[in-house]
């Protein structure tokens, strides 16, 4: 129990990524613009090389920042939508009710 420290960057880097449900992306590929490579990937790296982002030989650096603002508003379309979809689901069943000073209410 006292070593559950030592996973959080397993998790963390598990967690972000992964592709979510809501944004249809991972947190990593959002804030960076690529996907990171796996432990696995990592761990077979035996031979020393440096890792480095992954690049295509064509790639201009405006084409890539458009590219990930392109998927980052997508995101944050898509987003909002879910946001609307949960407050629905939410409120379905919520009725607005007020008192009046001196009512009794059961808390």
């Amino acid at each position: 129990r006292s070593t559950w420290v030592k996973w959080l960057p397993a998790l963390a880097h598990s967690y972000n990524s992964s592709i979510h449900s809501s944004t249809g992306y991972s947190p990593f590929f959002l804030l960076h613009g690529y996907d990171p490579r796996g432990f696995a990937e990592l761990a077979s790296n035996t031979e020393g090389k440096d890792i480095l982002r992954p690049q295509l030989a064509s790639e201009s650096a405006n084409s890539f920042v458009y590219d990930l603002e392109l998927h980052r508003r997508k995101a944050r379309e898509v987003m909002a939508i879910a946001q609307e979809r949960a407050a629905r689901s939410y409120n379905k069943g919520r009725r607005d009710v007020s008192f009046e000073v001196g009512e009794k209410v059961l808390i």
